[in-house]
């Protein structure tokens, strides 16, 4: 078969075709059937390439995946190339090796960007229909013993998003191809990717991203707690939330009424978390926005300044104190910055406290660990920021 293909010798045309159809031939033997008579370029592939694509019994799983990874785009379209997915059986142990290479294969491929528009709903449609909430992990996962998606709606998403594609299901692709990459994923590398080429996208997508990537972690969280979901999105998500790159759309959420107390709620909790807390000129801003709500109104004081804390909670902040008093005398030796050039008094480990901090509206209780109030680092375009967004709300 392989001398029929590279002599391309057409008279062997129904041997080979022979060969294809032959239950009895090894896969390999029938792939490189299938294999000549494209290179012959025979219009019998098309119908044995539908065969494979409809499910046809006598076609084994193996043929399916090297149709799928050597025949697309020039023997099969992005209908078939989504059946043959789909047609996929399941593994009997987990298979990172074909849909990895089938992500290399989309990132490179020779073919237009709107094929791969017209891939994308199809290929979205099953890895939503493959990705489950996996409890072990507590994070999403391809399902076990099937067709890992992800790693195939990953290689599209970052293939298109570097093409400038403004497909209407990217964004939902690209946050769901992340998400689905976790801890237990062999895909960092291009889960990496991913997570840069979202973080680049300007404000309006930004706030697409923040909705889409908010279903994702609604799954995650069935009570739909607010501090668990802000928590999720602000420490997992693909994006490296800013008050200069998202406090304008967050600002305007925050101000709808029509939006539902509980996302008004999670907004709320992002723009005070974002904004210097210490500075009333900028949390004024959140004041305006949700002064139409007295529970909101409540909630942004109780974040703003916590409540005196119980006798509960400084007895597990004295019990904190006193397991970490054995790092006292090296971090006493360090700079005063902290990680990431924060000042001392606003350390991510303060941050991250504070972030999983609950309020009065929260119905679970935690330890309260308040944040000192030196705010975030970014003074040098803070300023310009802030008088922007003041002008959004100065008609409320």
């Amino acid at each position: 078969m392989q001398l029929i293909a590279v002599g391309r010798y057409k008279q062997c045309a129904d041997l080979a075709m022979a060969v294809a159809e032959n239950k009895a031939c090894e896969d390999r033997e029938r792939f490189e059937a299938l294999n000549a008579l494209v290179e012959l370029d025979d219009y019998r592939i098309d119908e044995l390439i539908e065969a494979l694509a409809s499910s046809q019994a006598g076609w084994g799983r193996r043929i399916v995946r090297w149709v799928a990874q050597n025949f697309y785009p020039n023997n099969v379209t992005e209908d078939q190339l989504v059946r043959l997915l789909t047609a996929a059986p399941s593994a009997a142990v987990r298979d990172d090796f074909f849909p990895s290479g089938m992500a290399a294969m989309i990132e490179r491929v020779s073919v237009n960007r709107d094929r791969l528009e017209r891939l994308l709903p199809g290929l979205l449609a099953l890895t939503h229909s493959l990705v489950v909430v996996d409890k072990e992990l507590d994070s999403l996962n391809d399902q076990k013993g099937r067709l890992q998606a992800s790693y195939i709606l990953r290689g599209l998403s970052v293939r298109l998003l570097q093409e400038g594609s403004r497909a209407p299901e990217l964004i939902e692709a690209a946050v769901l191809g992340y998400r689905a990459a976790e801890y237990s994923s062999l895909d960092n590398e291009r889960k990496h990717k991913l997570g840069e080429l979202i973080d680049q996208l300007p404000a309006d997508e930004r706030r697409a991203v923040f909705y889409a990537d908010f279903v994702c972690v609604a799954r995650l969280e069935p009570r739909r707690s607010t501090q668990a979901l802000f928590g999720r999105l602000i420490s997992r998500g693909p994006l490296r939330y800013s008050i200069e790159k998202d406090g304008a759309w967050l600002l305007r959420d925050l101000a709808d009424v029509t939006m539902d107390q509980a996302r008004r709620s999670l907004l709320l909790r992002m723009t005070t978390y974002l904004m210097r807390r210490d500075v009333p000129a900028e949390i004024d801003l959140a004041r305006v926005a949700v002064n139409d709500s007295p529970a909101l109104l409540s909630e942004l004081d109780e974040l703003v300044n916590p409540s005196v804390p119980t006798r509960e909670i400084l007895e597990a902040r004295e019990q904190e104190r006193k397991s970490a008093s054995g790092l006292s005398a090296t971090s006493s030796s360090k700079p005063a910055t902290g990680l990431n050039g924060l000042p001392s008094g606003r350390s991510l480990q303060n941050d991250l406290r504070w972030l999983w901090r609950p309020v009065a509206s929260d119905a679970p209780s935690g330890i309260c660990q308040q944040s000192s109030a030196s705010g975030r680092a970014a003074t040098k375009t803070y300023a310009g920021t802030v008088n922007s967004l003041s002008g959004l709300l100065a008609d409320r």
